[in-house]
């Protein structure tokens, strides 16, 4: 039995392209967003990069669910990347039970071309900590195996989610990390920072109804993110992620499969034309009722650094707060409450976040954030002034001098600028009108 053009159209709607987005942070560190946009975040604080919900391949109706935050380290007066932690739940609609947790720890240092990584584990989802397991953690779950590796000709750890083929990433996504050299600064020949690779893409069809409900739709056993569509019942069925529909006639061409149209993660099975409805990891198949599941799900919307590809970009999104889009992240990075639990973790970094936070007035954060943000950004200023790695002076600094313009007095202003007039000269251009306008 052949297929008609009208069903022919929607199995190539549904059967998706592979696409992905990126969001990266390089040396300095600067920021690259899944919208293309790139913004300087000069701090030694820890911050969440990307929050998403993607597809697991090997089980229908599964999800991941991951969390990447990195943090920054002060070398000299630049602001490195020194970290990334990342967590992993793997849920199914079918259990309320995860199908399997994991999260890690990924320290890197360079000094001279010599790369050392620390790596700690949990087997548990949590992005925050503890992370107590000193030994390179895994997790083995149905249809993939889970865990990191280290790459000693690139200089860098990752971690790539397999099925048990080999051939598909089981949850969408990879991370690479590669450390900055310290010593070599510019002259490092391999590319520092952290890139994590999304795949976008991920829409599939499901056919399933319950067991004599050939009408109905089992609410109970399906996830919030699976979208209901009534099919006529004469049409065939579509496959059921891998598995072609259960009359042996229902090929989407007749005698083959339609390749061109297809993941190559689809595999094709040949069933008697007189079997009951497939079973997809507990799901009844039935080819009149039929659920879209959708791709990647963007979480923490507001708080993220990396943002959504399917979201406003930065300028809009600063544009409406009348900031420039570096302020208005940095802004955002404090506002989102990151827990600071990083090695060497400064303190400054949770008291700007209330700083910020208690600063309400809009005109008073625009003027606070303008006037401050050369503290963080002016290099030679942050050596002269901070001789620690922890960043915990300039952070300081930058905090007392945002309060002082947010609703501090005109003593605290003073103040602040006798303190940064400790290195101002001679390390920031035009250091006496940028003193001037403090206060």
């Amino acid at each position: 039995m052949s297929v008609s053009a009208g069903e022919e159209s929607l199995a190539t709607a549904t059967l998706s392209v592979i696409l992905q987005t990126s969001i990266e942070v390089k040396n300095d560190p600067s920021v690259l967003t899944a919208t293309k946009e790139m913004f300087q975040l000069p701090v030694s604080c820890r911050y969440l990069l990307t929050h998403f919900r993607s597809r697991y391949t090997p089980l229908v109706g599964s999800r991941c669910e991951v969390k990447v935050h990195g943090f920054n380290r002060k070398h000299k007066g630049k602001v490195y990347l020194y970290g990334i932690d990342i967590a992993l739940r793997v849920s199914t609609p079918l259990s309320a039970t995860p199908v399997g947790d994991i999260s890690w720890r990924f320290l890197g240092t360079c000094t001279g071309g010599r790369y050392e990584f620390t790596e700690r584990g949990s087997q548990s989802y949590v992005p925050d900590g503890p992370w107590p397991r000193s030994d390179l953690t895994y997790l083995y779950i149905p249809g993939a195996n889970i865990f990191p590796r280290y790459d000693f000709y690139n200089n860098m750890i990752y971690v790539k989610y397999k099925d048990f083929s080999g051939q598909v990433d089981a949850c969408g996504f990879n991370i690479r990390f590669r450390p900055s050299d310290t010593s070599l600064g510019k002259r490092q020949l391999q590319v520092p920072g952290v890139s994590v690779v999304i795949r976008t893409d991920g829409k599939f069809m499901m056919v399933q109804s319950a067991p004599g409900a050939r009408g109905g739709v089992r609410t109970d056993i399906l996830d919030s993110s699976l979208k209901s569509k009534k099919l006529n019942r004469n049409r065939p069925a579509i496959n059921c992620y891998g598995l072609k529909s259960y009359h042996q006639s229902t090929w989407l061409e007749s005698g083959g499969v339609r390749t061109d149209i297809m993941d190559s993660s689809l595999k094709s099975k040949k069933l008697n034309r007189n079997r009951p409805a497939i079973n997809c990891y507990g799901l009844t198949s039935y080819h009149q009722n039929t659920w879209l599941e959708s791709g990647t799900e963007w979480l923490s919307r507001t708080d993220v650094m990396g943002l959504q590809p399917d979201g406003r970009d930065l300028k809009d999104l600063a544009q409406d707060s009348n900031l420039h889009p570096p302020h208005f992240m940095l802004l955002r990075m404090f506002e989102s409450n990151a827990t600071q639990n990083q090695p060497g973790a400064a303190k400054a970094c949770s008291a700007i976040t209330d700083t910020v936070k208690s600063c309400t007035d809009t005109s008073a954060r625009k003027a606070a954030i303008a006037r401050c943000f050369f503290i963080l950004k002016r290099s030679k200023f942050v050596r002269c002034y901070d001789k620690g790695y922890k960043g915990g002076r300039i952070l300081s600094l930058f905090n007392e001098c945002f309060s002082a313009i947010c609703g501090g007095s005109e003593a605290q202003c003073r103040a602040t600028r006798q303190k940064l007039e400790e290195c101002a000269f001679g390390n920031i251009p035009n250091a006496e009108v940028l003193l001037a306008d403090l206060c």
